[in-house]
């Protein structure tokens, strides 16, 4: 059963992990809280509203955005017009009419300072379909900021990086913390999550078998046993 009983919290400004072994749920549980997949039963409350079996659109409007673990840019758009489309729908009711926003001032310098606080500021011109997965998971973070969210949800946002690239993503998971964002992220990088994770949920088969902070998590003989390996610990 997907996510059966699964219960927790998560506090402003915090940056939560949720790990676990593939098909634990952990995407799953971020297509539950964005909207996309609806709860069986349940609920999902979001500063103190009810947002289980609302629409994705309305969920957004709320204050909570996501990444994916696949990226997929809108990819013979410019970086910059990828990010302008993001913020057109906070003003448009529909897609197209959040492109025909395209030529506002407001929003070019809106989608500058949003490519500059992820460092792509260098990129607006360049198509999507031209950028690494380095620089896309990072247009994809700044896709997402483009709602203002209070709350986002990054699903394997260092999949795939060098250790060059996981570092300077680190930073700015860090950074979004500091203007006052909360992050929940999916991660099986276990170095990544134990360094920057404040607490750590992990789900195995739909349910939550720990939740603590990162050193009660490592040494948890159930996490050791159904991800870790029976062997394994992170030093």
């Amino acid at each position: 059963m997907a996510l059966d009983h699964v219960n927790f919290s998560v506090e402003r400004q915090e940056i939560l992990g949720v790990i676990g072994p593939n098909g634990a749920g952990k995407t799953t549980l971020f297509n539950l809280i964005s909207g996309v997949f609806k709860p069986n039963s349940g609920k999902i409350l979001f500063d103190g509203q009810n947002i289980e079996g609302k629409e994705p659109n309305q969920i957004a409007a709320f204050g909570i955005a996501r990444t994916f673990q696949i990226v997929r840019p809108l990819r013979d758009l410019s970086v910059r017009k990828n990010v302008l489309s993001a913020l057109g729908a906070k003003f448009c009711s529909k897609f197209i009419s959040s492109l025909m926003s395209f030529n506002k001032e407001s929003f070019i310098q809106e989608a500058r300072d949003l490519l500059k606080r992820v460092e792509l500021d260098g990129y607006e011109n360049e198509l999507a379909k031209n950028l690494p997965l380095g620089l896309l998971r990072r247009l994809e973070i700044a896709r997402a900021l483009a709602i203002s969210p209070l709350l986002v949800l990054l699903d394997e946002s260092f999949s795939g990086l060098s250790h060059q690239e996981i570092s300077s993503q680190m930073d700015l998971v860090k950074r979004l913390r500091r203007e006052d964002k909360t992050v929940i992220l999916i991660e099986h990088n276990m170095e990544v999550a134990m360094e920057i994770c404040d607490r750590i949920v992990v789900l195995e088969y739909g349910k939550k078998i720990a939740e603590g902070l990162p050193m009660e998590i490592q040494n948890d003989p159930l996490v050791i046993k159904a991800y870790l390996g029976e062997e394994e610990q992170i030093a």
